[in-house]
């Protein structure tokens, strides 16, 4: 996906009445490379806001890290996990 299909994307995604939460989804497997089932096992705990950090726990013998999140992203964490 180019980064402009990705961009039209992401600006389609807020336009449904769930548009923060498929943003925010959107937004980290994208920037992350998450698998579904990765994103779909990520917790609370694995995300720090304070220090703007996400643990990709990575599946199928790949390597888990802790990435940092840009501003965006953290945005969209921030806005979604007020609103849930």
């Amino acid at each position: 996906m180019t980064p402009t299909e990705m961009e039209a994307l992401l600006r389609a995604a807020k336009a449904v009445p769930c548009g923060q939460r498929d943003y925010t989804m959107l937004l980290v497997v994208y920037r992350h490379g998450f698998r579904v089932s990765e994103l779909v096992s990520l917790s609370r705990r694995d995300v720090s806001l304070a220090e703007a950090r996400i643990l990709c726990a990575r599946k199928k013998n790949g390597l888990s890290t802790s990435q940092p999140l840009q501003g965006d992203e953290l945005r969209a964490l921030r806005a979604y996990l007020n609103k849930r």
